[in-house]
């Protein structure tokens, strides 16, 4: 059995580990592996730092691009670090590769979803479907994407928690951030209420919203107050109120307009159903 093991592709490392030692020679491998790793990262991170969006074109799609090429130089430049390293230990990997057995684990276990992986990837790209800061809903994941590669995409929700969602499992995607948002907020007022004076806060909470500067960026035209949308035999009547956004950004705006609202109401000496 022994000897079986002794017989396989990976001899030439068994037997350099067992006749290892501590030498000139190994202190001159051991140097050159160090300087090998030692030039991979200087140059990764030098050729990642060139890699720009220009401002002329500053753009999600642009982001996206520009992360792809940047963990492509990555992938190129630490797979050759490593095929150097391996060269310099004098361990020939044409019979692993050439290997039928190792080949065909690697075709059955992970191959296929790499290939998977990577052609969706491309697809999502070409389309145009996802890019970097869009705000999009995938399964139960909802946010913005943070990062987007060739094998999977990263999302980080409002709460916090990312979601790494390989490419090969995205099958239907809510991209938010490609059109805008209708917020509708429904306002109980007691029936008895005056309703010019309720219509005047509501409208003069909706001015108030519109002016401020944090929201200003993620507010379009057209917010409007709709007017009373319904009648309710519980002695109430509610008022429809309709924030066009940015759809990211629709729970924020609907809870600073409630927040003004109110404040409106208390100076106005008006109830809520």
């Amino acid at each position: 059995m022994s000897r079986f093991f002794l017989d396989l592709p990976i001899r030439p490392l068994y037997a350099y580990i067992m006749d290892f030692a501590w030498s000139h020679e190994t202190t001159k491998i051991a140097f050159e592996i160090s300087l090998t790793f030692l030039v991979v990262v200087l140059l990764n991170g030098f050729l990642r730092s060139l890699i720009k969006v220009p401002k002329r074109i500053d753009s999600k799609q642009a982001q996206t691009y520009i992360m792809i090429v940047r963990n492509t130089i990555t992938a190129v430049l630490y797979t050759t670090g490593f095929y150097v390293v391996f060269s310099l230990l004098n361990i020939n990997l044409t019979p692993l590769l050439t290997s039928a057995s190792i080949i065909g684990i690697a075709i059955g276990i992970g191959a296929r979803p790499l290939i998977e992986d990577l052609l969706t990837g491309v697809f999502l790209i070409s389309q145009k479907s996802i890019g970097i800061g869009d705000y999009v809903k995938i399964d139960e994941a909802e946010g913005v994407v943070e990062t987007f590669g060739m094998r999977a995409l990263t999302i980080r929700t409002e709460t916090g928690a990312t979601y790494i969602i390989p490419n090969s499992q995205i099958k239907k995607v809510l991209n938010y951030s490609r059109h805008r948002a209708n917020v509708i907020v429904q306002i109980p007022v007691k029936v008895d209420e005056p309703v010019e004076k309720v219509m005047t806060a509501i409208e003069t909470a909706l001015v108030h919203l519109k002016k401020d500067p944090a929201l200003q960026p993620i507010l379009y035209p057209g917010s409007v107050v709709n007017g009373i949308s319904d009648f309710k035999t519980e002695g109430m009547l509610t008022i429809q109120v309709t924030i066009i956004t940015s759809p990211s950004k629709r729970e924020e705006v609907a809870r600073k307009f409630r927040y003004l609202v109110k404040t409106e109401f208390e100076k106005k000496k008006l109830v809520f159903k």
